[in-house]
């Protein structure tokens, strides 16, 4: 297949070269990206094109994997290109929004998907979520992703729900280590709380630690995120709150981190 793959930052390059060594095309759109990304896409073998309408043209389908809050912008200019083919949405977006962006493309166009854990080479084997439907028609996706399909007895968004149901763990667990751990240094007691935390809950101030490090890059990425979870969590009769105060939290941490770059890789 001839797969445009929008757009490849560092999970998106993993599955893209997932992808090639599956025996598929994959075309990148490098208007507005970084040298970073055309770096790696060069690096992998990924076909260029220097518009959307380009990488668009002639493809099998489209591939989005962007952060959350540009997956609905991205399906609207790919839809205001003409393009009205297989398109899959792989983003941690709630139900809600994956019907926005299936509305944006003909009935049966939609492919509900998502992407859980970090990409391959950087921690455990990335997991690859796709509705019954979107498998059926993604069948190959190559040797770096675990496949899980979602019932189709979840309906059409059930792997966009699991997403947002496991990374409301992931995530807004971190958020609320992190919450805590300041917490006690405002209150000037943070050396206390680790003594606490090495007594009765060891390895959890290396854990805090650790989190701080890893997340503090990315926050601005997770905010979105954690706004598409509260959605899920409210669309479900369930209380939004805490996702709600986790996107504050990742807000206020990627405004103490240096700003991304404008052409900044999903």
């Amino acid at each position: 297949m001839k797969l445009a793959l929008l757009h490849p930052g560092a999970m998106g390059a993993a599955l893209g070269a997932s992808l090639i060594a599956a025996g598929h095309a994959v075309r990148w759109c490098a208007a507005g990206r970084s040298g970073d990304s055309r770096r790696r896409a060069e690096a992998l073998g990924f076909l260029e094109a220097p518009s959307l309408g380009a990488a668009l043209a002639g493809v099998d389908a489209v591939l989005s994997l962007v952060p959350p809050h540009g997956a609905l912008p991205l399906a609207q200019a790919v839809a205001a290109e003409g393009y009205a083919g297989p398109y899959f949405d792989l983003n941690g977006i709630s139900p809600a929004t994956a019907a926005a962006v299936a509305a944006c493309f003909p009935p049966g166009a939609y492919g509900d998907g998502a992407v859980v854990g970090l990409p391959p080479g950087e921690g455990d084997a990335a997991t690859l979520l796709l509705s019954a439907a979107a498998a059926a028609r993604l069948a190959t996706f190559g040797p770096r992703f675990t496949l899980q399909v979602v019932p189709e007895a979840a309906g059409p968004f059930g792997a966009s729900a699991l997403k947002n149901a496991f990374a409301a763990w992931s995530k807004g667990s971190s958020a609320l280590l992190l919450s805590v751990e300041a917490l006690a240094e405002a209150l000037g007691l943070k050396a206390e709380l680790h003594a606490l935390w090495d007594r009765h809950s060891p390895g959890l101030r290396d854990r805090a630690t650790a989190t701080g490090h890893a997340v503090a890059p990315k926050a601005w990425r997770f905010v979105g995120e954690m706004e598409e979870i509260a959605s899920t969590f409210r669309a479900a009769g369930l209380s939004p709150g805490a996702f709600e105060a986790a996107a504050e939290v990742y807000g206020k941490l990627a405004g103490a981190a240096p700003a991304p770059p404008k052409a900044q890789d999903p």
